[in-house]
């Protein structure tokens, strides 16, 4: 059987791996990148998903070692893109983080000893409703997620290409001090970052200038 001579995108994560691979020795780590670009699956399309489809795609990429703050702070880079779309026009749309790792990391930070029954119910949910679920648990199901997606956000996050002015951070625990230093300065167009960790000056005047 003739194999088709195409080939189209059907990701931009393997394409990313590949640049850094060939790059490492060019690149300043950690390294950050978007692309934003028609991808295609090969296989039968499932229900409800399509063949080809739009890919937004955020990563930072560390040398070893990563630090966790980054965890929040692309999470904070989707939520300006999409309060940028709403002045467009785009009506509001829902972030769905599909990790069982950030509610289990979120119920042991309430105290909550039995995580896995705690897991358990909130996955009957869409199954027997909220009260129910709440009869499951200890704590109100309604109380857990809202203090999870948080209603009201307090924390907003932009950035300017090429990075003007670089907050230095002195120690792990200032780090919020630091991004509502970048914050503020942000809100009045000055391309900011964050040094992405509590190096020694020198090294973060280094990252800098680089």
């Amino acid at each position: 059987k003739e194999r088709n001579p195409l080939g189209l995108h059907f990701d931009l994560t393997v394409p990313t791996a590949r640049y850094v691979l060939e790059n490492a020795g060019h690149l300043n780590f950690p390294f950050k990148r978007y692309s934003i670009q028609p991808v295609w699956r090969g296989e039968r399309p499932q229900d409800g998903r399509f063949r080809e489809f739009i890919q937004a795609d955020i990563d930072v990429i560390g040398d070893e070692v990563l630090a966790d703050h980054f965890e929040v702070e692309i999470p904070l880079v989707m939520v300006q893109a999409f309060d940028a779309l709403r002045e467009l026009g785009v009506p509001e749309a829902g972030i769905v983080a599909n990790n069982r790792k950030l509610l289990e990391g979120f119920a042991r930070g309430l105290g909550l000893d039995d995580v896995t029954s705690v897991l358990r119910a909130i996955d009957k949910l869409d199954k027997i409703g909220p009260e129910k679920v709440e009869e499951l648990m200890s704590l109100g199901v309604s109380r857990l997620m809202s203090r999870l997606v948080g209603a009201n956000r307090a924390l907003t996050a932009t950035r300017g290409v090429p990075t003007a002015v670089l907050v230095a951070v002195t120690a792990e625990d200032q780090r919020a001090e630091a991004d509502q230093i970048a914050t503020a300065l942000r809100r009045r167009g000055i391309p900011v970052d964050v040094s992405p960790s509590a190096d020694k000056f020198g090294k973060q005047i280094r990252f800098a200038e680089r």
